[in-house]
């Protein structure tokens, strides 16, 4: 399950924090990255799971190293979400870390505005998408699928009402486009909705995006190959 559902991740990968930065780069522009420093154990060709590599922080005060081995990660409220080789997940700042999930199968991906971060976890027999907001508000926001991925936020909407998307699937099912709000109303399938493993996909099959999705008014853009498709959101994410 692990392999499977990080395999999905958009994200680089992730480790822990230094507790004495080491500023060595030039002031950056905004918005602050998780960037990898080096690639520790890399999958073998025709495995399944992300790389094992160490990490560093890019932010206004230059590159700050993040110690320890790795998944994935994200900058988050002036710091980094890190996502271990364990599956826990610490939120780590200048002067140390702290763990605040574990069972981590998806690595963690923000907002463009820093509002908020989610990533999957297995908190039961399924993974669960867990959403914060800056001001410490955590919802799990989507239950009952096997995989989860390519996660993206809608720049246009906020709070607890503010949109995701992301490719997922039931247990049995094809992987489609997906839709909520961050606090796990409005769960709604767009694409593939009742195709089902081993039976013939026939010509409701829509592919899966091969580039980000992207909110566009009340519509998901799906990009595949070199076509754009609209898909309507229902009334109840409008």
């Amino acid at each position: 399950m692990l392999a499977r559902l990080t395999a999905l991740a958009t994200v680089g990968v992730v480790g822990c924090a230094s507790t004495t930065a080491d500023h060595t780069a030039a002031p950056l522009a905004e918005p602050p990255r998780v960037v990898v420093q080096e690639t520790l154990e890399a999958v073998p060709e025709g495995g399944d799971g992300p790389d094992t590599v160490s990490l560093a922080l890019d932010d206004e005060r230059g590159r700050t190293p993040i110690e320890g081995r790795a998944f994935g990660g994200a900058p988050f409220l002036g710091g980094a979400l890190v996502l271990r080789p364990d599956r826990s997940l610490e939120m780590v700042r200048e002067g140390g870390g702290a763990v605040i999930d574990r069972d981590v199968v998806f690595a963690p991906v923000t907002s463009s505005d820093g509002e908020h971060a989610a990533w999957a976890a297995e908190h039961g027999p399924e993974p669960v998408l867990v959403v914060i907001d800056r001001d410490g508000s955590r919802f799990d926001a989507v239950q009952g699928l096997v995989s989860i991925g390519a996660l993206v936020f809608d720049p246009a909407t906020h709070g607890a009402s503010r949109r995701i998307a992301f490719v997922g699937a039931r247990n049995g099912g094809i992987a489609g486009v997906w839709a909520a709000r961050v606090d796990g109303r409005g769960l709604s399938c767009l694409t593939n909705c009742e195709l089902r493993v081993g039976q013939p996909l026939g010509p409701e099959h829509v592919p899966l995006p091969t580039a980000p999705l992207r909110f566009e008014g009340d519509a998901l853009v799906s990009t595949i190959g070199a076509e754009a498709h609209t898909l309507p959101l229902p009334e109840v994410l409008r």
